[in-house]
């Protein structure tokens, strides 16, 4: 994964403008596949077609690559991990995030899921489950193990 190492060439304003374009970019694939939904169900389905979800991941993956590279031209950042690796987590989770999108019954409106793709690009995994970060790891699960004993 990509880590931000000097952000001092980087605004809050800066920020919030990449993070609006991302978002208006996954809102209109979402959006797209709102508007053929029944289509998108069978074609993701169990036994669906693994050349369309190929095609999904295609196009995360050009926005993705995109936004990478407008970050990288303007700070300094540190791969955590192998880049191709990175990406892939990346992909995969916001595969998963459609994928149970359409297999809901009544699925939230493109806007939602949108919000919630981005919100899962900028959060932690443990804020994602619902962890304060601002209480340390380990005391919260200390706490949970208590909890049941």
């Amino acid at each position: 994964m990509l880590k931000v190492e000097d952000t001092s060439q980087i605004s809050e304003q800066s920020i919030e403008e990449m993070q609006l374009q991302l978002y208006s970019k996954i809102n209109k694939i979402i959006e797209y596949i709102y508007d053929e939904l029944e289509l998108a169900k069978a074609l993701i389905g169990p036994n669906g077609d693994p050349y369309f979800e190929e095609k999904i991941k295609e196009l995360l993956r050009n926005i993705l690559n995109s936004d990478i590279e407008l970050i990288k031209g303007n700070i300094n950042v540190k791969n955590y991990i192998p880049e191709d690796y990175a990406h892939e987590v990346v992909i995969s989770e916001l595969i998963s995030v459609i994928k149970l999108w359409l297999t809901k019954a009544n699925p939230e409106p493109p806007q939602k899921i949108s919000e919630i793709i981005i919100k899962t690009r900028y959060l932690s995994p443990h804020e994602l489950l619902g962890f304060d970060n601002s209480i340390p790891f380990e005391d919260q699960l200390a706490t949970v193990n208590h909890e049941n004993e």
